[in-house]
C-alpha cells in the first residue's frame, strides 16, 4: 500500500457526509481519479474535489512522520532511528506465557495524548519479533503504509492498554 492510499482527517472534528461519518485520527483507503485535468478522491467512498479533499484531509504518512519527529522516533538528519535506537526508546510490553510470548513497542511523551505502538506479525523470540516491528517502523519512512493497514502500527490517546487489546482513540 503506498503512500498516498492513505488518509487522516486534519483536525480533532468529526465529520459526517451523506452516509459516512469519518473520525479524527482514523485511517481511510483513498483513490486519486483523474481525468481531462480534472483530479478528485474517492475517500471511504465519498468523492472530493482536490479542493474539498485538501481542506479536510492529509496523507496519513505526513501525519505520522510529524508525530514520529515530535516523540523523537526521527533523527535530526529526517531519517529513521537505529534497531538499537529504537528498542532503546521503545516501551516494551511482554504479553503472553513461555513459548507464546509477544512484544509490543509503545511510544510516547504522554500516553493520554499521542502513543504509537508496533508490533511483529509473528510470535517468535523478542529479536525476531523486534526486527519485525522495527521493520514496519522503517517500512512507514519508505511510503510503505502497509503496517497501519493491517493494525501492525497504532494510533492511541487513551493511555497504555490494560491487557493485550488495540490502542484506544477518545475524539
Amino acid at each position: 500500500m503506498k503512500k498516498e492510499d492513505l488518509v487522516v482527517l486534519k483536525g480533532n472534528v468529526e465529520v459526517t457526509f451523506e452516509c459516512s461519518v469519518m473520525k479524527p485520527h482514523s485511517h481511510y483507503r483513498c483513490a486519486k481519479i483523474s481525468e481531462n485535468n480534472i483530479t478528485q478522491y474517492m475517500v471511504y467512498g465519498t468523492i472530493f474535489d482536490e479542493v474539498k479533499f485538501n481542506e479536510l484531509f492529509e496523507f496519513s504518512q505526513i501525519r505520522l512522520l510529524r508525530d514520529f519527529k515530535e516523540l523523537g522516533l526521527v533523527t535530526n538528519n529526517g531519517r529513521p532511528l537505529s534497531k538499537n535506537q529504537f528498542n532503546e526508546k521503545a516501551n516494551i510490553h511482554v504479553y503472553g506465557k513461555k513459548r507464546q510470548k509477544f512484544y509490543r513497542f509503545y511510544f510516547y511523551k504522554n500516553p493520554k495524548e499521542s502513543l504509537y505502538m508496533f508490533e511483529a506479525l509473528f510470535i517468535g523470540v523478542k529479536q525476531i519479533q523486534l526486527l519485525d516491528a522495527y521493520t514496519n517502523y522503517t517500512s512507514i519512512f519508505l511510503g510503505n503504509m502497509e503496517s497501519l493497514d493491517n493494525g501492525l502500527t497504532q494510533f492511541g490517546n487513551c493511555g497504555l492498554p490494560l491487557s493485550n487489546t488495540n490502542l484506544r482513540i477518545e475524539y
